[in-house]
């Protein structure tokens, strides 16, 4: 299952390579899929103030995206890597 990972978020990726800010959207602005929330949340684990999620970088992206991911899956809740 976990070798379909790359593709199912490559996929994604296609429709949430930028960034978004729908009314319609509950989860409030967004970049490359994150939300701002988790976003903010990530940043603030690291001991930084929150941004804009439309500040995100490379980095971060990668980083807050891992654990955001990983507290989805501990709180049993549905994550990326449980494709």
């Amino acid at each position: 299952m976990k070798a379909k990972v790359p593709a199912a978020l490559a996929a994604v990726l296609l429709h949430e390579g930028g960034y978004s800010n729908h009314p319609s959207d509950s989860g409030g602005a967004t970049m490359w899929a994150l939300p701002s929330g988790v976003y903010d949340n990530y940043r603030k684990s690291q001991g930084n103030k929150p941004q804009a999620v439309k500040q995100i970088n490379s980095a971060e992206r990668v980083r807050s995206t891992a654990v955001a991911d990983q507290e989805r899956q501990a709180s049993g809740r549905y994550g990326l890597c449980g494709l």
